[in-house]
């Protein structure tokens, strides 16, 4: 005999147990409170934290209209009309199941109706008389501890203007709203025609405050997401994507907020915050706006800035005039590419193209050509010694002010001598002036695209000073 049953699926509250009882309290108890966060007829919510026997139970009580549907208190996954709605948190239906699988015994007393779920298992479905509002009870496995703890954190929840948010009689501190940000940002609604959820981008505001814990969080319209690497809280006012479990985003959307933020506060920023991460990976984006890019480079390297480029002779040249030369590299690409086109990033060789980077041929009847011609392989012993395949150029150019140059960031670079200031006496010697300026330029090569003569330029030459001084000992 063939049996047919309503529905393709059943629950094991166990195996749904044991997916949910290692979350951290406040991370289950957010799906009751969001519930509430959710109605536009409640005006409060109060949630009540209180050790009893070997656990704790929780309450949370509103004054909204009830369940419109009392199965939603015990069917998974069942519809909801917040799936159509982008301004209501709810989408799975999952929420009071959730701490219902790992409660020890729970009750939900809604408008007619109260469901029991008793410490044996099972459900009790029997009416009420209640008129008005829900009150959930929990009685959890949680230790006094996880109920301070939980207390604590249900502190960080931003509740809508319209409902009175209390935790066992108190109403938490709201701190005050500094800035607002509007954009475009993913989030995902019911297809009206198919039923299934969709993904789409939607203009919304964005409210920016000080944060209430020791780190910043994102908040999908007042309940905390993630903690992240901002000095700020960030709440969204609309759906934000996010797996069932619902306790964090992808970084492309992360991305995204940190770049409508970074174009509202900028102006509020201290100098050396432009070089979190938070701030490079907002100006990653795609949308970030010129002015938040412009300020950015002003403020973390100062309005005198060029890259490295190729042409070694530009790049002394930027520096002589005040440059801070800062190698690419330093850079992530996507970073690169929005401070040159958004904020206007030029290299070295742009800035300055009045120079060239060729090197005029030797003279042949130069009577300093055999000096030279030593010297350079001298210098080139000199600089395996320090684990460097260098290549060495003479030029003989009057216009640049630079004595020697070496290019950056590399095992092989390249290592030139200006003879127009420097003779063939010079190149003759083999003394301290001679070993120091080699070791000058190798420092240059050593420290990675560092242009300016600053500690670590100077650690870089100690650095290729000290190999070779060790080389030349082991040599004998």
């Amino acid at each position: 005999m063939t049996t047919r049953a309503a529905q393709r699926f059943e629950v094991d509250t166990d195996g749904m147990r044991q997916l949910h009882e290692n979350r951290r309290p406040h991370e289950l108890i957010k799906e009751l409170i969001q519930n509430v966060f959710d109605e536009d007829d409640a005006t409060m919510c109060d949630v009540v934290i209180r050790p009893y026997l070997d656990g704790i139970r929780i309450t949370v009580t509103d004054n909204g209209k009830g369940f419109q549907n009392i199965s939603d208190a015990y069917t998974i996954m069942g519809e909801t009309a917040k799936r159509k709605d982008p301004t209501k948190r709810g989408r799975f239906n999952l929420g009071e199941k959730e701490v219902v699988s790992v409660a020890i015994e729970a009750k939900v007393e809604t408008v007619g109706t109260t469901v029991k779920f008793p410490q044996e298992g099972g459900r009790e479905v029997t009416p009420n008389n209640r008129r008005r509002g829900t009150r959930i009870e929990a009685l959890m496995p949680w230790s006094s501890q996880d109920a301070e703890e939980l207390a604590q954190r249900l502190t960080h929840f931003k509740a809508p203007a319209h409902i009175t948010f209390t935790i066992n009689g108190a109403e938490p501190e709201r701190p005050p709203v500094t800035h607002t940000a509007r954009g475009r940002l993913p989030t995902v609604v019911q297809d009206e025609e198919r039923g299934a959820l969709k993904n789409t981008r939607r203009m919304t505001d964005i409210e920016i405050s000080p944060p209430v814990g020791e780190t910043g969080q994102i908040f999908e319209m007042g309940i905390p997401i993630q903690e992240v690497e901002l000095p700020f809280d960030v709440n969204i006012l609309q759906k934000v994507p996010m797996p069932p479990n619902r306790d964090t985003v992808n970084e492309g959307y992360l991305k995204r907020v940190y770049s409508l933020v970074l174009a509202q506060v900028h102006q509020d920023l201290e100098a050396n915050q432009f070089s979190d991460t938070w701030v490079r990976e907002a100006i990653e984006d795609p949308e970030i706006t010129e002015d938040s890019v412009k300020n950015t480079i002003n403020q973390r390297y100062g309005e005198k800035v060029v890259t490295w480029s190729s042409n070694t002779k530009a790049n002394m040249e930027a520096i002589d005039n005040g440059y801070q030369v800062i190698h690419p590299r330093s850079l992530s690409q996507k970073e690169l590419q929005n401070m040159r086109e958004k904020g206007g990033l030029q290299s070295a060789n742009t800035v300055f193209s009045d120079r060239t980077n060729d090197e005029p041929a030797v003279d042949e009847g130069d009577m300093g050509l055999v000096a030279r011609m030593k010297f350079r392989e001298w210098v080139k012993e000199l600089s395996r010694a320090a684990g460097f395949a260098v290549e060495v150029h003479f030029v003989n150019d009057p216009g640049a002010r630079m004595v020697a140059c070496c290019t950056m960031n590399s095992r092989n670079p390249n290592m030139k001598f200006n003879t127009h200031y420097l003779d063939e006496t010079f190149f003759a010697a083999r003394g301290p002036e001679q070993v120091s300026l080699v070791i000058h330029e190798l420092g240059h090569a050593e420290a990675n695209g560092a242009t300016e003569h600053g500690p670590t330029w100077g650690r870089s030459c100690a650095a290729v000073a000290g190999r070779i001084l060790i080389t030349l000992l082991k040599e004998g």
